[in-house]
């Protein structure tokens, strides 16, 4: 997700730099994106840190 939105990197460049296959990267970027998504949605209120959305999203884990 980094080099995706951070970096700047088209899942391609990505992928070569990785040195990982083109579909693993646009796998996980998509699971990136469902999880974050989630957390977004987990609890969220207008106006409420998405830190403490995740806090929640990570205690559910345990």
């Amino acid at each position: 997700m980094d080099l995706l939105y951070f970096g700047g990197c088209t899942q391609a460049e990505t992928a070569e730099q990785l040195g990982i296959p083109l579909a693993t990267v646009k796998t996980r970027a998509r699971a990136a994106l469902q999880v974050l998504a989630r957390v977004a949605g987990a609890g969220s209120r207008p106006g409420q840190p998405l830190s403490s959305a995740f806090s929640r999203v990570n205690a559910s884990k345990s």
